[in-house]
């Protein structure tokens, strides 16, 4: 077991790449850290202006998204160290994020239950809609990206029909 030690306050949620080489990790500090899961050490960081609550890399393992407390989405490739873009759109802390499985879309889910569901090319908002009373804790694409299952603080699971 190893354990990796690296960020000033509270870790609110980690992700890994496909092929299990990476982690990610954002938390209260600010920071959203890629590590190398073999070596235990840090590969790469990006302050926020905000503290982060979750995170998610694309299928291919090269952008992350992280959802912040000021209710925006950080998107970043890691590997050429580049950020992207900052998703606005919520009015509230975004608690949940799902990438479809082309990469082509990004989902996040905000403490309010509002769902949105972004372009990543272009980095517009393409839909938006209300799914839970409570946060929208979770988000998962399903049938290659066709569907969007969520389960939200409210004890509901919206599942497609």
């Amino acid at each position: 077991t190893a354990l990796i030690e690296g960020h000033t306050n509270v870790i609110t949620a980690s992700d890994l790449t496909a092929d299990r080489k990476h982690l990610a990790t954002v938390s209260l500090d600010f920071m959203l850290k890629v590590w190398s899961s073999t070596k235990g050490k840090e590969v790469a960081a990006l302050p926020s202006s905000s503290p982060l609550n979750c995170v998610t890399f694309d299928p291919e393992g090269h952008l992350l998204a992280a959802g912040c407390w000021d209710g925006n989405v950080i998107m970043w490739n890691w590997l050429q160290n580049e950020t992207l873009t900052s998703l606005c759109g919520h009015q509230s802390s975004v608690r949940s994020l799902s990438f479809s499985p082309s990469s082509s879309m990004l989902c996040s889910g905000s403490i309010s239950g509002e769902v949105r569901v972004w372009s990543v090319p272009t980095s517009t908002c393409v839909g938006c809609f209300q799914a839970h009373s409570g946060a929208a804790e979770a988000l998962t694409f399903l049938d290659e990206g066709s569907k969007l299952l969520s389960a939200g603080s409210d004890h509901m699971v919206r599942l497609p029909s």
